[in-house]
């Protein structure tokens, strides 16, 4: 890396000097040459600033050398699915957009809805929103009758309590009205772990 960056700083010195565009600068280096000639044969590994543009003219270069030698900053939160989006009907076909927003939504407001659908059809990839463990996978979850509830096939993912913070954004309810929340009067925002728990799934498969 030393040996390249030695060389990208030697060739950026003999690229800069059609960028400047001084022309005293220049008439004074140019005056300042034809007198001595013992700086430029000092050193042969330092670049000579010589022939600096007297016309104005700039020159814009890419430094596509030093790409590696900056950070890029890398987003933890993935969607769960690509553009989603909110569903506006129910299981039954009945139009009612705040029924799967997370809260008191549902029978008044006598029945609470512990999570956030969004439509997808069968097959559509689904992904984990932060990196993270599985904690579970239950297929085809039932009662204590032993009876489909209708969640399908759930995923439950353990993730860093640090990484879901920093991921966090401001949100704006859109049906609070009609009971949404933000989180539960009990939730713990500085726990060490969160569970992300995905239902309805379809099929178990990683990519």
């Amino acid at each position: 890396h030393e040996h390249v960056k030695k060389n990208w700083q030697l060739e950026k010195a003999q690229r800069i000097k059609p960028s400047l565009w001084w022309q005293q600068v220049a008439q004074a280096q140019a005056q300042a040459q034809t007198t001595s000639t013992e700086q430029s044969d000092a050193n042969a590994n330092t670049p000579k600033l010589s022939n600096l543009s007297t016309d104005g003219k700039a020159w814009f270069i890419h430094p596509v050398a030093m790409v590696d030698y900056f950070q890029e900053k890398t987003k933890l939160w993935h969607e769960p699915l690509d553009n989603p989006q909110r569903t506006h009907f129910n299981s039954s076909g009945d139009e009612r957009k705040f029924n799967g927003a997370f809260g008191f939504v549902r029978n008044g407001g006598a029945k609470s809805h512990a999570g956030l659908d969004i439509f997808a059809d069968i097959n559509t990839p689904c992904y984990a929103c932060l990196d993270g463990k599985i904690e579970c996978y239950i297929p085809e979850v039932k009662n204590n009758k032993g009876e489909g509830i209708d969640y399908g096939n759930v995923l439950v993912i353990k993730v860093k309590g640090d990484d879901l913070r920093k991921s966090r954004n401001e949100t704006s309810l859109e049906f609070g009205k009609n009971g949404e929340i933000e989180q539960a009067k009990d939730f713990n925002i500085n726990a060490d772990y969160f569970y992300l728990r995905y239902c309805h799934l379809s099929t178990k498969r990683t990519d």
